[in-house]
């Protein structure tokens, strides 16, 4: 059997008219920061004419302004609340289907230090400078 390869995906789902209805999606931020996936996936700049992955061509007015005005803030407390309402809106407006949150788990020994958990790694990268061995077999 014949399988389209990656650049046919994106070609079929970056075209309005010969897209997709529905399709599956995986992504993880790459910072943690809100504007980083919901930008890039949902404001109204990025669909895929313009160079973006806003493949479902979402485009509200107001959930653009609230991104815009929220990259225009640099304290954390001032952004969380436009956030929270972009999200919400975006539920509201049933743009997408979320459908799982995987669950990671991580196990290592107490003599491991330095080691951070980094929720937005999805390789689960470390930062190996930083870790260290300590105990009676180091």
């Amino acid at each position: 059997q014949d399988f389209p390869d990656a650049a046919a995906y994106y070609a079929a789902i970056g075209t309005a008219d010969k897209g997709p209805d529905i399709y599956a999606w995986t992504f993880n931020n790459s910072f943690n920061d809100p504007e980083d996936n919901l930008r890039r996936m949902f404001h109204t700049n990025f669909v895929p004419e313009k160079g973006g992955i806003n493949y479902i061509r979402y485009s509200n007015p107001k959930f653009d302004e609230l991104l815009d005005k929220g990259l225009t803030l640099s304290k954390r407390e001032d952004r969380f609340p436009i956030y929270q309402q972009a999200q919400k809106m975006l539920v509201d407006d049933a743009v997408a289907i979320w459908t799982a949150q995987p669950a990671f788990f991580m196990t290592y020994r107490d003599t491991l230090k330095g080691y951070v958990w980094n929720p937005f790694s999805i390789n689960n990268s470390y930062e190996w400078y930083d870790l260290s061995l300590s105990g009676p077999n180091t």
